[in-house]
C-alpha cells in the first residue's frame, strides 16, 4: 500500500465560519492534517477550539467554506446533501457524550437500527458481545448505568460496520474507571479490528494513549505529533486480571514423615525433579497488557 492509500482523512486548508460581517467566526482557520488507515487519534482542545467542528467535517456532518477535505479518496467539499448522506451511511460511525439512545427501544433494539442505515451493518448481537454487554440486550437504556448505555451506542457504531468512528467527548457524562473503559474498548477497535478512531477529549490523558494528537486552539491546528510507542489502556478489568497472575500460587501442606517400618526397610525412591516451567506459563509474572 502507498503512502497515498494509508492516508484516510486528509485536510488542506480547510475554513470553517459561521455568521456573517463583524459577527462572523471561524469555528476552523487553514487547517491542514492527515490521519492515516487505522490510527487511533485524539484530537484535544479548549471548549471553543474547533475540535468538534474538525470532527463533523470529517464526518460529512458540516461543510468546509474553503479548502478540502478528502476521506478515504472521497472529496466531501461540493458534495450535494443527499452526496454526504450516502457517504455518511457507509463510512462513518459516530459516537456521541450523551448516547443518543432511543429510550423505547431495548439495547439490541438501539443497536439493530443500523440496518436501516448500511444494509452492511454487522449482527447487532455480535457487537453487543463484543462490548461485553449481552446479557443486557433487552434491557432498556434507563435501565443501564451510564457506561453501559455508551457501550451501547459504541455497539451501535460497530455495528454500522464502518472504517471511520469518530467520538465526540465519550467519556464525558463517566465517572473516570468507566472513561477509562470506554478508551480501552476504543483503542482495541483500532488494534484488532483496523478501524480509524478519532476522538474529541478534554482530558490530556489520554494524549499518551493515541497514535497521533492533535491540539487545537483557536479554530486552528496549534500542535500534531505522531506518538512512536502509545500506551495501552489497561482498565480495570485487565489491571484485575494482571494482579490476579501475579499472586503467588498458594504452598502446599507438606506430606507426613514416614514412619519407620512402614516400607519394609526399602529405601525411598527418590521423586523425578519437577520439569521447569517454561517462560510465561503459571510464572506468576503477568503478562503484557
Amino acid at each position: 500500500m502507498t503512502e497515498e492509500q494509508q492516508v484516510h482523512i486528509r485536510f488542506s486548508n480547510v475554513t470553517r465560519s459561521y455568521g456573517s460581517g463583524e459577527q462572523a467566526l471561524k469555528a476552523v482557520d487553514d487547517v491542514s492534517l492527515e490521519i492515516m488507515h487505522g490510527e487511533f487519534v485524539v484530537l484535544l482542545g479548549p471548549s471553543g477550539a474547533g475540535k468538534s467542528t474538525v470532527l463533523n467535517l470529517m464526518g460529512g456532518m458540516d461543510t468546509a467554506q474553503q479548502g478540502s477535505v478528502v476521506v478515504d479518496g472521497t472529496e466531501l467539499f461540493g458534495l450535494s446533501d443527499k452526496a454526504l448522506t450516502n457517504f455518511r451511511a457507509a463510512n462513518v460511525g459516530f459516537i456521541f457524550q450523551f448516547y443518543n439512545l432511543i429510550p423505547t427501544l431495548t439495547a439490541l433494539e438501539n443497536v439493530a437500527l443500523t440496518r436501516q442505515i448500511n444494509r452492511a451493518a454487522s449482527d447487532a448481537r455480535a457487537a453487543l458481545d463484543d462490548v461485553g454487554l449481552s446479557q443486557h440486550a433487552q434491557q432498556f437504556p434507563a435501565q443501564l448505568s451510564g457506561g453501559e448505555q455508551q457501550r451501547v451506542s459504541i455497539a451501535r457504531a460497530i455495528a454500522k460496520n464502518t472504517p471511520l468512528l469518530l467520538a465526540d467527548e465519550p467519556t464525558g457524562a463517566l465517572d473516570t474507571a468507566t472513561g477509562h473503559s470506554v478508551i480501552e474498548l476504543l483503542q482495541a477497535l483500532c488494534r484488532q479490528q483496523g478501524r480509524t478512531v478519532v476522538m474529541v477529549t478534554h482530558n490530556e490523558s489520554y494524549a499518551a494513549m493515541a497514535d497521533r494528537v492533535l491540539r487545537m486552539q483557536d479554530g486552528r491546528l496549534r500542535d500534531q505529533t505522531r506518538n512512536p510507542c502509545p500506551l495501552a489502556a489497561c482498565g480495570p478489568e485487565a489491571l484485575g486480571a494482571i494482579l490476579t497472575m501475579a499472586q503467588p500460587e498458594p504452598e502446599s501442606e507438606p506430606e507426613p514423615e514416614s514412619q519407620p517400618g512402614t516400607r519394609s526397610g526399602m529405601p525411598e525412591q527418590e521423586s523425578d525433579p519437577e520439569p521447569e516451567s517454561q517462560p510465561g506459563a503459571n510464572s506468576g509474572k503477568p503478562e503484557a497488557c
